[in-house]
This record gives C-alpha cells, sequence and structure tokens, in this order.
C-alpha cells in the first residue's frame, strides 16, 4: 500500500489508505451496477448464455473462486483431452515416463496458463528440487495406476505426499489408470479432498 500512497496529494500515510479504500468502494458499486444491468438486459431465461462470455462468467462465480483454483480447473481440462491422446497407441512404461509426459504436456501450455493465472506459481513435483516445494502455490503429482500398483498403494502414496509437501500449497494429483481400477471416482477423490488442499484428477 506504500507504494500507491506515495503518490496520493494527502498530508500523511492514514488519510492516503482511506482515499484508496474509498476509490476501490467506488469503482467495486460501479461495477456490480454495470453487471446487473448487463444481465438485465442479456439474460433471457429462454436462451443459452455462452460459456466464455462475461455473462457465463459471473452465472458460475467464476470471481469467487481461489486463483489457484481456477488455474488447477485449466489444467484438469488440458489433461484430460491430452493424456488419453498421448497414450492411445503405447501406455507409459512406468510412472516416470507418465511424470515426463505430464509434465511435457503442461509445459506445452505453460504460456496460456501463466498469461490467464499470473499470480500462481506452479511446477510438478518430479522437475524441482524437494528442498523448493516452499517456493510454490500449486504442486502438481502424477500417479501410475496398473498392473500390481493397486487403488491401495496409489492412496498410501498420496496420503504420504500430503503430509510430506506444504501445507499451504495446494496439491494436483494426476491419476492416470487405464485399467480401470477405480470403481468410484467421487468417493476416492473424497477421501483426500476432504482432508487439505488437494484435487485428485482421475484419467482413463
Amino acid at each position: 500500500m506504500s507504494e500507491i500512497t506515495e503518490y496520493i496529494d494527502v498530508t500523511n500515510e492514514e488519510k492516503a489508505t482511506e482515499k484508496v479504500w474509498k476509490v476501490c468502494k467506488r469503482h467495486g458499486k460501479q461495477v456490480e451496477k454495470a453487471l446487473r444491468r448487463m444481465r438485465n438486459i442479456f439474460d433471457k431465461p429462454f436462451y443459452l448464455i455462452p460459456n466464455n462470455s462475461l455473462l457465463g462468467l459471473v452465472a458460475r462465480r467464476e470471481h469467487l473462486k481461489e486463483p489457484v483454483l481456477l488455474l488447477v480447473q485449466s489444467i484438469c481440462e488440458h489433461l484430460n483431452k491430452a493424456l488419453p491422446m498421448a497414450f492411445h497407441r503405447n501406455l507409459p512404461k512406468n510412472e516416470n515416463d507418465l511424470n515426463d509426459k505430464v509434465s511435457a504436456l503442461i509445459q506445452s501450455d505453460r504460456v496460456e496458463f501463466e498469461r490467464e493465472h499470473p499470480s500462481i506459481r506452479f511446477a510438478c513435483t518430479n522437475v524441482i528440487p524437494d528442498h523448493s516445494t516452499q517456493d510454490y502455490e500449486l504442486l502438481i503429482e502424477s500417479k501410475y495406476l496398473r498392473g500390481s500398483t493397486s487403488p491401495t498403494k496409489v492412496r498410501d502414496g498420496i496420503a504420504a505426499d500430503l503430509i510430506e509437501y506444504p501445507q499451504q500449497a495446494h496439491i494436483l494429483f494426476v491419476v492416470y489408470g487405464p485399467e480401470h481400477q477405480i470403481y468410484d471416482d467421487d468417493k476416492y477423490r473424497r477421501e483426500f479432498e476432504n482432508q487439505r488442499r488437494c484435487t485428485i484428477l482421475i484419467v482413463r
């Protein structure tokens, strides 16, 4: 705040802070008024709302979501489409191979992710040193569910990671299970997502 208030023509910092607060409050009311007017004009009950329109964003309350969750949503949408295509012919050789592919797919769209979510630092855990995990708001970890690697074994790995990684970080677990060993996706997700800040993405 001090970087802003020094440019405001008032006698002390307290008055400058109050002036900035009033400007922000006035701006917020003007934005709310404009959104209400937009909704009254364009929100027709017998027409669909375009998904990527401002009206659609407001209707879904995107502005109330945490920035890190919006980034998680974007990455999940990308991986849900890209991972099955990447392994259409040949499955990953092992978990390291899966990690490399997930990292490459995220890296291919990193510029877009950073442009849309500039305030969030994110990384795949296989490409950063253990001691630097504290520096990121979002950490991405991949798990390969197949053959002898059962849902229980993957569950134990996720539980251990949730303890190991910084509590302030959001963890995105990408669980790739082409053999459909998880029978209840929602139950599997809830077991972890109800514990701490994490998202379980199950891809087949």
